[in-house]
């Protein structure tokens, strides 16, 4: 018999599969782009109205929110500092997950909206240069500042 703490270990396990599998492919429109309009395709309203999520999801993004606003990006910045800016934003994402209870159309419609968060995360942490890391940083603020559009 599976116990309840088991199981999420199990969801979580085949989550982390999923999204590494959809973030292997190259299918995604250019970075250049994603950042110029700020739009996630998959992410849409709930026939016009915002998606539902939980206390404890808008907390973990509001820490996520928190952290990006920590983390400027100037031509001061150095690599180091964006580095922990990903490590600080993938332990986010790694609570944010773990804490998840949403079900249904909601919990579908929030991964439409973390998948390419956490692919920006991923994106950032393996950045070369500042100028790349300067790119994903602001991506990802556009993305943060989505949530709230189509989440209550």
């Amino acid at each position: 018999m599976i116990t309840p703490g088991k199981r999420q270990q199990w969801l979580l396990l085949i989550f982390m599969i999923t999204a590494a599998f959809c973030f292997s492919c190259n299918n995604s429109p250019s970075h250049e782009t994603e950042v110029h309009n700020a739009v996630i395709p998959e992410l849409t309203l709930n026939n016009g109205v915002k998606w539902n999520s939980d206390d404890s999801t808008n907390s973990n993004v509001t820490s996520l929110q928190r952290i990006l606003d920590r983390y400027p990006a100037n031509e001061t910045t150095t690599l180091v500092t964006y580095e922990e800016a990903a490590t600080e934003l993938q332990e986010g994402v790694n609570q944010l997950v773990k804490q998840c209870k949403m079900k249904g159309p909601d919990h579908d419609a929030l991964h439409a909206w973390l998948e390419p968060f956490m692919g920006e995360v991923k994106a950032l942490k393996a950045s070369a240069t500042t100028e790349e890391s300067a790119k994903h940083l602001e991506t990802l603020r556009k993305y943060a500042t989505l949530y709230p559009q189509y989440f209550e």
